[in-house]
């Protein structure tokens, strides 16, 4: 009797308390006393598309399950693994790490480490992907902000003709041999909460504005790869074309319904940057000068403060749109745009990705940046408007947002505009606090840090300006709604 209650106590805490998605089930038949409808649905979903392998579940994903009922996909942040970071394989049965394990680790000595070689097999094959012989690894980036591979997968002879197709051609779905594998660093990890990552991942992917994904733990991110190129900021200023498809393509991202997970949280940008901060405060003598912990608190603060009563739009934000996090889609057409790069992902405000985009002179090579070209950011804001308005009218229950998105034209594209230029500053200003952040983790670039860092806040301060003057074309936007005069 009294482990019934107990069980019952885990549940509702589940459904209370945030952390409670961390707490593993050391087995499948206690998750189900704890709750068995949600577990069995689960399980059937997973049984759909993942081979039967012994894995600690859950508490959370369980009743997340049985909360949103037909459409979990979006929260899956924990599908299937509980990794750390010694490595997924250590937290899968023991038939997974197997012969072909440990070949592959030989094989890649010196080159690739030994827990990120075990990771990636224990992850694709949690994936549901057929690992038959020693994948063919190689690093697209490395030890930065997260490790990224690329792993592809050797096909039988007869299956050769299939790696090159395309995730989306119908006569190979799902047979994919080519994907990404990211191990997130200490640096991702910390700006986002667990029960936060791969979320977003997933409904981009469900929406087809980023490469399939096939596994997101709290550790790392599996998804087909991409057989295209990642886009200047030249190309975002010179080819209308490309602004084309990227604005429809971030309308139908931010339209999108917030998961549940992300209920009661704060934009990402300021949860983000608190974080940043409070991992800086922890060693303040790695503050390099002029910087200081009380100068970085009250401009944050400052900043923070400044946008309380805004109408600003709240919207699911990529939160990293720079040009890099953009790619084309070679094998689907030059027009077809997909993003990546969702750690920073959530709720947030749709001025903060939209200006992101624009943003020119990111290097700190002293230079003045062109400047920014308001026609393209205008006529980019009204073909973005037209996107969100037709995905929100396609979304059952947001009609009456349908009417908001499409009335007054000219005045809402005033109003979007100058939210987004307002959030020039703060693009800089997180910035700013990221490289001082990166400071802390990493000792051995200390100066190219502090020169980014330097920098950025330079560009912060020559900005700031910009917040008071567009808090005022929006403060005078919300005056006019109150009167009820016509938007």
């Amino acid at each position: 009797m009294r482990s019934a209650w107990v069980s019952v106590a885990l549940v509702v805490a589940s459904l209370r308390a945030p952390w409670a998605f961390q707490i593993p089930i050391p087995n499948a038949s206690w998750a189900i006393g704890a709750n068995p409808i949600g577990w069995i649905q689960t399980w059937v979903q997973r049984r759909e598309s993942w081979p039967p392998i012994s894995i600690p579940y859950r508490l959370g994903n369980a009743v997340f399950a049985l909360a949103v009922g037909p459409q979990p996909n979006s929260l899956r942040n924990s599908r299937w693994m509980t990794t750390t970071a010694r490595g997924a394989a250590e937290r899968l049965s023991s038939h997974e790490v197997d012969t072909l394990t440990t070949r592959s680790i030989e094989e890649y000595a010196g080159e690739i480490p030994n827990t990120h070689v075990s990771q990636i097999i224990a992850a694709l094959r949690a994936a549901g992907a057929k690992v038959e012989d020693t994948p063919r690894m190689s690093k697209l980036s490395a030890g930065f902000c997260n490790w990224v591979y690329r792993v592809e997968l050797t096909p039988p002879t007869e299956d050769l003709a299939s790696v090159a197709t395309p995730p989306e051609s119908p006569e190979h779905p799902g047979e994919s041999k080519i994907f990404v594998v990211k191990i997130l660093s200490d640096l991702a990890k910390i700006r986002l909460a667990p029960e936060h990552r791969g979320v977003v991942d997933w409904l981009s992917s469900e929406l087809s504005v980023s490469p399939r994904v096939m596994l997101t733990t709290p550790d790392l991110i599996v998804h087909e790869w991409v057989h295209g190129r990642t886009l200047t900021e030249e190309e975002i200023a010179s080819d209308s074309e490309l602004r084309t498809s990227i604005a429809q393509q971030l309308g139908l991202l931010h339209s999108a319904v917030t998961p549940i997970v992300f209920n009661g949280s704060e934009p990402i940008l300021w949860s983000a940057i608190d974080k940043m901060l409070a991992h800086i405060g922890r060693r303040p003598e790695l503050i390099p000068a002029p910087f200081t912990m009380p100068m970085l608190l009250e401009e944050c603060q400052s900043a923070k403060e400044a946008l309380g009563g805004l109408p600003l739009e709240i919207v699911m934000g990529h939160g990293d749109f720079k040009p890099s996090n953009v790619m084309t889609d070679n094998l689907l057409g030059s027009d077809k745009v997909l993003f990546i790069d969702f750690e920073l992902a959530g709720p947030n405000y749709r001025g903060f990705d939209i200006f992101k985009l624009f943003r020119r002179g990111q290097p700190a090579d002293g230079g003045d940046p062109p400047a920014l070209e308001r026609d393209n950011m205008e006529s980019f804001v009204n073909i973005y408007l037209d996107a969100y308005a037709q995905a929100v009218g396609n979304t059952p229950g947001r009609e009456a947002e349908t009417v908001v998105a499409k009335s007054s034209k000219a005045q809402l594209t005033e109003k979007v505009v100058a939210e987004v230029l307002l959030f020039e500053p703060l693009t800089w200003l997180e910035a700013a606090v990221f490289f001082l952040f990166a400071i802390q983790e990493d000792q051995d670039n200390v100066d190219k840090w502090t020169d980014l860092a330097k920098h950025r806040w330079g560009k912060y301060m020559e900005s700031k300006p910009a917040i008071e003057e567009n808090a005022r074309i929006l403060a005078a936007t919300q005056y006019e709604n109150d009167r009820g005069v016509p938007q």
